[in-house]
């Protein structure tokens, strides 16, 4: 039960900063088990409004407040990282400091009114207070650094929601309400698990084994080659959907997000993941996934069209003939990957969708002759995080997916989130009816109207001319020094490996080289 002290202070406080400071008051003038007893119960109330916390300026404005029950005072600080606030740096407007003699860590994030909307992942991280860690960009640290150990890193145990696939880390919107129900696809706040995923009767499993036999089951993560799941409502088939990373796009609730889609197109999604024996995971340096999505990209779309394909139109799961204009989804290297199969197989893979394309993966575009004659014959459509640049990461894949905006003659989708799957499913509402149904508009027409479909974040339209030209003029510049960063590793199964770090930053000189082509 909630004491009533709190809610009753909570009212009295002009803001939360007050809140929080008539708190150490009332703290302070204990004796050491009261002491304990009132932080327990300010704990209980903490959890009851959940965090963060987020209050409005007069001028529309925002700031979220972060805090974590630190009672243990020892020579180590914390601080928050996010595809936000930075992945591997330790600025000052990151760290969490104590509130007087309380146990309340707390952080406080000003956030603009634009960004009310936005998608943000968060986690706390624990590193020794010592002056090679504080106050440093994320490129100052080498990646044995104890910034970059998930053991020294603390989820939000009063959070809301929680990130899919990953334990530790939270999120949520600045809206006042913390309301996620334009990225949730349903009302549901927790996310599916394997299990979920694996007893869902809307799905059908497939599993190519060892041998590369491709049979009907569950597929085992230590065993075979790849998991594939099969989401159709329909007998007649008229549209079929490839999804690269098929795991991480279903942990997201994209069978949910999907249905209506499903039903009205007559689609057949197919969701295909790399497993343990595709690969030695240590052959590439995003693991399995780079040696699926990038090292043999080629001999996955063969397998695709040559045996995968064929096998479920003799088992009566998709329509023969053998089906052409198909679609295909992917994300950061395997979004890469999507562009290089329809590019290379146009006929087939007629319509691309590409969510936030690695940079890393760009030799298996560049090398692709006629380019943009190519891309012409097809529906390309590309989205990407406005995290995703110099001022917020490492990492650069806005610039990438701009230049490839230009190569390709096509206009960008810029959402309000980072390197997130749960972005990018959430977008999906968006991208397979354009992809699907409009075709691709030359860049030098006016933007398409804004129909924004319920649930579907607001996304800037750009032109990519332009966003070269903006882009030249700043890796023309002398190179700030990186403040944020989105690197960090990846939970196990180990096919999630490197989906966070495979947007490696590209050498300015040679992308400014490839982008004055």
């Amino acid at each position: 039960m909630i004491s009533r002290w709190a809610p009753k202070l909570f009212e009295q406080a002009g803001s939360f900063q007050e809140f929080l400071a008539l708190y150490s008051q009332k703290h302070e003038g204990l004796v050491e088990g009261d002491r304990e007893k009132l932080a327990d119960e300010f704990w209980q109330y903490i959890d009851s409004i959940k965090l963060p916390l987020v209050e409005i300026n007069p001028d529309g404005s925002m700031q979220a407040h972060f805090l974590y029950r630190k009672k243990t005072v020892n020579n180590n600080d914390l601080y928050i990282q996010g595809d936000f606030h930075g992945y591997g740096s330790t600025l000052a407007s990151q760290q969490l400091s104590r509130i007087a003699d309380t146990d309340v860590m707390c952080c406080i994030a000003p956030m603009g009114k634009e960004l009310e909307n936005a998608l943000i992942t968060y986690h706390f991280v624990e590193v020794p207070s010592k002056s090679k860690y504080q106050n440093k960009s994320a490129d100052s640290f080498p990646a044995d650094y104890a910034i970059h150990d998930k053991e020294n890193w603390h989820p939000d145990p009063f959070s809301k929601h929680r990130k899919a696939f990953e334990e530790k880390e939270s999120q949520f919107c600045v809206n006042v309400g913390n309301d996620m129900s334009g990225w949730h696809a349903s009302s549901a706040i927790e996310w599916p698990s394997f299990t979920d995923i694996q007893q869902d009767p809307r799905l059908t499993h497939w599993t190519q084994n060892f041998d590369s036999q491709i049979t009907a089951g569950i597929a085992s993560f230590s065993d075979d080659r790849r998991a594939i799941q099969v989401f159709k409502t329909a007998e007649e088939i008229e549209h079929v959907v490839i999804v690269n990373d098929g795991f991480a796009y279903l942990l997201c609730d994209s069978i949910s997000r999907l249905q209506e889609i499903t039903e009205k197109d007559k689609c057949a999604f197919i969701f295909i993941s790399p497993l343990s024996q595709l690969g030695n995971p240590n052959d590439h340096q995003l693991g399995l996934r780079g040696i699926e999505y990038h090292q043999n990209i080629d001999q996955y779309s063969e397998f695709i069209l040559h045996e995968l394909l064929p096998e479920l139109n003799k088992q009566g799961v998709l329509p023969d003939p053998h089906p052409t204009s198909m679609t295909v989804i992917g994300a950061s290297i395997s979004g890469t990957a999507a562009l290089r199969m329809g590019l290379t197989h146009p006929t087939q893979f007629s319509q691309v969708i590409a969510h936030s394309p690695a940079p890393i993966g760009r030799d298996m575009i560049d090398h692709i002759s006629n380019l943009h004659t190519v891309a012409s014959t097809m529906q390309i459509d590309i989205e990407c995080g406005q995290f995703e640049n110099p001022d917020n990461s490492q990492h650069d894949n806005l610039s990438y997916a701009r230049e490839l905006g230009c190569a390709l003659n096509i206009k960008v989708h810029e959402g309000l989130h980072g390197h997130q799957y749960e972005a990018w499913v959430s977008d999906l509402s968006r991208s397979l009816p354009a992809v699907q149904h409009v075709q691709t508009q030359n860049i030098s027409s006016s933007p398409p109207e804004d129909t924004n479909p319920k649930g579907v974040q607001p996304h800037v339209v750009v032109d990519p001319k332009q966003a070269l030209q903006s882009t030249l003029a700043r890796i023309s510049t002398p190179h700030k020094p990186l403040q944020k960063s989105t690197l960090h590793l990846q939970s196990n199964p180990s096919f999630f490996s490197g989906s966070r770090h495979d947007h490696v930053e590209v050498d300015n000189k040679a992308k400014e080289k490839q982008l004055a082509k």
